[in-house]
């Protein structure tokens, strides 16, 4: 058995543990943070360590958990590492922004926890730059200066990661079987970015220097339309046309993105690509069941409803 089928017997393995509804359900109704993490040490044993009573603790263990399965994943799978490589990215991502936002001058330094003391902001982005985040740094500083909108910051590393991932998949010759996995991707990021900025009434100008053309099923001339409307509810007419569920919110739309996503990924599988299908359609699962997680978690520290906490959820 070859290396990549390996993978792929493995990642459908892993498929069938993944949490359902009523595992959900069960960890939502639990009353603390400590009864959370003993739930689900044995799933992701990296909890083992954690106290139970910090919630960025709780969180930080179940994305390095992901990130290492991922790079597990990487060993066996070397021809799909860059494409893993840009879906454990969007693990930690967070942190990367408030790096760059602490560079832009945006943040201290003492709210970044993954920061060595007394780094300079300029060592900060020099930093970033080394990593290999050189073009979120300058689109992020050139837009922050122009726009002064912090939350810019977070589209400008999705939209470069999703860029990536386009130009990954082609590398590795999948591009064409990719293509509706990697439209769905970019639509929701469109789609998100559209509504967050008409809401919080985003300069246009702004709005239009974020979204990605020329991929996704969405024309540039549309995106730029929804973009000048100044108004969410015709920008939500637009990508319900395009086959998008009736949505309220951004979670609404992530979460009909998401549903058409793994659709997508399972189709892939079923018509023969057999390692590519099953193992970014694992990890996808998977970094949503952390995700779900994360959520529970941060709606158990803050005493939320179990039965309102279980509408955010993503569970395939």
């Amino acid at each position: 058995m070859t290396d990549a089928v390996y993978a792929s017997v493995k990642a459908s393995s892993r498929k069938g543990q993944l949490l359902r509804e009523q595992g959900y359900a069960e960890l939502v109704a639990l009353k603390s943070l400590k009864d959370f993490t003993a739930r689900l040490r044995e799933r992701y044993p990296k909890l083992a360590a954690v106290s139970g009573s910090e919630i960025k603790e709780v969180e930080g263990a179940l994305l390095s958990s992901f990130s290492e399965e991922a790079d597990e994943f990487s060993k066996f799978c070397p021809a799909l590492e860059p494409v893993i490589g840009l879906i454990k990215q969007e693990s930690d991502e967070d942190e990367r922004v408030e790096v760059l936002k602490y560079g832009a001058g945006n943040i201290d330094l003492e709210a970044i926890r993954t920061l060595p003391k007394r780094i300079s902001r300029e060592e900060a982005l020099s930093l970033l730059k080394k990593q290999g985040y050189g073009e979120e740094v300058e689109e992020g500083l050139r837009l922050y200066g122009r726009f002064n909108i912090p939350s810019l910051l977070k589209a400008v590393f999705t939209k470069h990661r999703l860029l990536r991932l386009i130009d990954a998949v082609a590398r590795i010759g999948m591009g064409e079987e990719l293509k509706g996995y990697l439209d769905l991707k970019v639509d929701s990021y469109n789609a998100t970015t559209l509504l967050r900025a008409l809401r919080n009434e985003f300069d246009p100008k702004a709005i239009e220097e974020l979204l990605i053309y020329g991929a996704g099923e969405i024309g540039k001339e549309r995106l730029r339309a929804a973009a000048r409307s100044g108004n969410a509810q015709k920008m939500m007419a637009v990508f319900e046309g395009m086959g998008l569920e009736k949505a309220e919110g951004l979670r609404d739309i992530e979460r009909s993105y998401e549903k058409r996503i793994f659709k997508n990924l399972r189709r892939i599988y079923y018509a023969g690509y057999v390692e590519a299908g099953s193992v970014i359609g694992y990890l996808e699962l998977k970094l949503t069941e952390v995700k779900n997680l994360i959520r529970i978690a941060n709606a158990i520290e803050r005493g939320i409803d179990p039965k309102r906490a279980l509408q955010d959820f993503a569970v395939y």
